[in-house]
């Protein structure tokens, strides 16, 4: 039973970037998709987590100076740093644009 937890403990410490291209990809294979095009939306996932990671890893780099001068300058107690609704934005609809265009491209399957 160990072992079990300690695999699945290991590919979550991994980060999302690798657990959920392997989540994705079972999936597809569970739901009766061809392994192929289930490793090919396992990747554009991950991909896609990389990519959200590094605009944001960005952001705040050109976030974070301007927040500390604000807080020496004006005394504000701020705790944290809001990266925006721009990134915000496409993190709760990518999903769902990606499976509509998803099903568009491939509705022939599903019918």
């Amino acid at each position: 039973m160990n072992v079990v937890l300690d695999f699945f403990k290991y590919i979550i410490d991994l980060g999302v970037s690798v657990m959920m291209p392997i989540i994705i990809t079972i999936l597809g294979v569970v739901f009766g998709k061809k392994l192929s095009v289930s490793f090919k939306a396992g990747l554009t996932v991950g991909i896609g987590f990389i990519g959200i990671n590094v605009m944001a890893g960005v952001m705040m780099g050109a976030i974070t100076p301007v927040t500390e001068a604000l807080v020496e300058r004006y005394n504000f107690n701020l705790t944290a740093t809001d990266i925006g609704w721009g990134i915000g934005s496409s993190i709760a609809s990518g999903p769902v644009c990606f499976y509509c265009d998803h099903y568009y491209q491939y509705r022939d399957d599903y019918v």
